[in-house]
């Protein structure tokens, strides 16, 4: 799920701002119908670097840091290690991990796809 910010406006004509969570914007525009909000604006909020990795243990960070060095020193393409390793991990580290095989894979620089995590 995904946070967006929005501005509406009320069957009074009020404004209103908040946030809503939804799969994509496209939900989140039917969420804030269902409402009965007119929406006037609407951003999807990126998470802050310390609200995706809170979830994830400094070890296991650490662990991915180190594996992805030996591998990428033995000669190991590196869309090849970062494969191993996401399939080795788990729940939201996984989810980050396939966003940023996307990337790579897209032509993004490895620290372009990390810096946007």
């Amino acid at each position: 799920m995904q946070k967006f910010r929005f501005l509406a406006k009320d069957k009074r004509g009020r404004n209103v701002a908040g946030v809503v969570e939804a799969r994509d914007e496209k939900q989140a525009l039917a969420l804030l119908k269902k409402r009965d909000l007119f929406v006037l604006e609407i951003t999807l909020l990126k998470p802050k670097f310390w609200e995706v990795f809170s979830r994830i243990s400094k070890k296991q960070i650490t662990t991915f840091t180190r594996q992805l060095a030996t591998m990428v020193n033995a000669g190991l393409p590196l869309i090849d290690a970062l494969n191993l390793l996401e399939q080795q991990s788990s729940g939201k580290f996984r989810q980050v991990l396939q966003e940023i095989i996307t990337q790579v894979e897209g032509g993004a620089p490895l620290y372009e796809a990390l810096k946007k995590h």
